[in-house]
């Protein structure tokens, strides 16, 4: 994969990342874009320096789902959630969730993005100083609808 960025003096940059295999799909926020596989996930995004980076996670499941908000990327499946984001620090950071069971949908809405089923919500948000955190919430069963606010 190749990720091109311009630096603060307006140069133009390319930077490589092997990602192997096939059956790529992609994902992009405001602030990165991700590349993956049933395997492994590749983030490029920009550090706090303006220069190019590239940040890599094994996912190694099948048949994951992608959702963006503004700051933030969620690569999801029956199991496990990815959350990546570049820190206060400007270093890309990759936060795994354990979700279980089977089922989930997913909404974004403005540095949110929740994933859930019918017993259990997952939220993983970005605070105004740079951090990623998943927070889970248990749910009362199904016909449940979810409604985000900025």
């Amino acid at each position: 994969a190749f990720g091109f960025y311009q630096n603060a003096q307006g140069v133009g940059n390319w930077l490589t990342q092997s990602i192997g295999g096939t059956g790529h799909d992609t994902i992009s926020s405001e602030k990165s874009i991700v590349i993956y596989n049933n395997a492994t996930a590749y983030a490029f995004y920009l550090d706090n320096a303006g220069n190019g980076a590239w940040a890599t996670q094994n996912i190694g499941n099948t048949g994951h789902s992608a959702i963006s908000a503004h700051s933030s990327i969620v690569i999801y499946n029956n199991s496990t959630a990815y959350a990546f984001h570049v820190n206060g620090s400007g270093v890309g950071t990759w936060l795994a969730q354990s979700i279980g069971n089977t089922g989930h949908s997913s909404a974004a809405d403005g540095n949110k993005i929740i994933v859930w089923n019918s017993s259990i919500a997952h939220v993983f948000f970005v605070d105004n100083a740079g951090n990623g955190t998943w927070l889970t919430q248990t749910l009362p069963g199904s016909g449940l609808d979810v409604i985000t606010t900025r």
